[in-house]
């Protein structure tokens, strides 16, 4: 009795094991379990497909390492036709283009958004000698997104008035439209012609117009304040010349240019003579690239007998505006060269460089 009690057990574990062994395996961890809560993928991650409760090797997503689209049309180029029309009877732009050796003539639209040139399949079955339709894989899209079917393109050779004949490429197109010539042909064609910069000045005003006229010569040249200006130089100040300074070959040509600039407004003056003042000068670059040329008169600032005059306040300019209602805003970039110097002054700064001898006759 004891036996059959003690065999019992043994019997059942036997069973248990036999049932695991048997059992198919789990389809998220891939081991074999009688209960699906014993699973130990359970709350786990796949590292595959990044979800839950399955491992990666019993994962069934696919994992795509390439993909190849394929399409009908191979090596083909892709062109933008953007055209609209409208029922209503305006003036289109239109050239009438003369297809040589065919004896005919065509009114092509001008379509400067379109990349390609159109011609339709009943235009071209019009033509007397047609050329041959060479098959394509280009592909024709209209501005809505549209694709139109393109039987093939010719090359036909087109002359627009008295201009030599050209060999153009048109894509033959089923469809009851003008026929098109894209942007590319017509600058060819010198049909038209791009325009970078459009130059719309506002009228001027009469009132202003007569102002100018009246008072001409106020609006010419730098214009120069009445008098001039004399330097005063120490007594016993010794005459200093300063060796002349060499100008980087980068910036010749536009110190070279300036300098005939100066010249021509009467800003400096060649000398052809010995003078007992000679100046370096100094060459500064501008933000905006141009050069600015300075007067370095070192030894005859120091020999130079200053006038002593005090430059007034702001507020005391200001007051003596009271009262005032009509302010102008005047360019006084170049005021210095307004006041001219005497003869004598004008020598005492002249400067010198490796290519130009000259004399400032006005302030800098």
């Amino acid at each position: 009795m004891l036996n059959e009690q003690a065999q019992i057990p043994i019997k059942q574990e036997v069973e248990v094991v036999q049932r695991q062994k048997n059992s198919p395996a789990c389809h998220f961890c891939g081991g074999q379990y009688s209960i699906s809560h014993m699973c130990p993928a359970k709350g786990k991650q796949c590292s595959k497909c990044r979800k839950m409760n399955h491992f990666a090797k019993m994962c069934k997503s696919k994992v795509v390492h390439e993909i190849e689209t394929r399409s009908e049309v191979e090596d083909g180029r892709e062109f933008l036709i953007e055209f609209i029309y409208t029922e209503e009877k305006v003036e289109k732009p239109y050239a009438l283009i003369k297809l040589t050796g065919n004896d005919s003539e065509l009114a092509f639209k001008i379509d400067t958004g379109a990349e390609a040139n159109i011609l339709p399949l009943k235009d071209f079955n019009k033509l007397a000698r047609k050329p041959a339709l060479l098959p394509t894989a280009d592909v024709l899209t209209s501005y809505t997104g549209e694709q139109l079917k393109v039987l093939g393109t010719a090359n036909l050779k087109v002359q627009y008035k008295n201009q030599t004949p050209q060999t153009h490429t048109f894509h033959v197109v089923c469809t009851d439209r003008a026929p098109i010539l894209s942007r590319q042909s017509s600058e060819r064609l010198q049909l038209i012609k791009f325009v970078l910069s459009i130059s719309n000045p506002a009228p001027i005003r009469p009132v202003i117009q007569k102002l100018l006229n009246e008072f001409s010569d106020v609006f010419e040249g730098i214009g120069t304040l009445p008098g001039t200006c004399k330097i005063y130089l120490k007594e016993g100040a010794i005459p200093t010349i300063q060796p002349p300074k060499r100008v980087p070959f980068a910036l010749q040509a536009m110190f070279k240019e300036d300098l005939d600039r100066l010249e021509l407004l009467g800003v400096i003056e060649k000398v052809t003579k010995p003078t007992q003042w000679v100046n370096s000068l100094v060459l500064v670059r501008k933000a905006d690239g141009s050069l600015r040329i300075c007067l370095d008169p070192v030894d005859l600032n120091r020999a130079i007998e200053r006038p002593h005059y005090p430059i007034p306040l702001f507020d005391e300019v200001a007051a003596k505006c009271k009262g005032a209602n009509k302010f102008f805003k005047m360019d006084a970039r170049n005021g210095y060269w307004s006041m001219v110097f005497d003869k004598p002054s004008s020598e005492l700064r002249t400067p010198c460089t490796a290519s130009i001898n000259g004399t400032d006759t006005h302030l800098d």
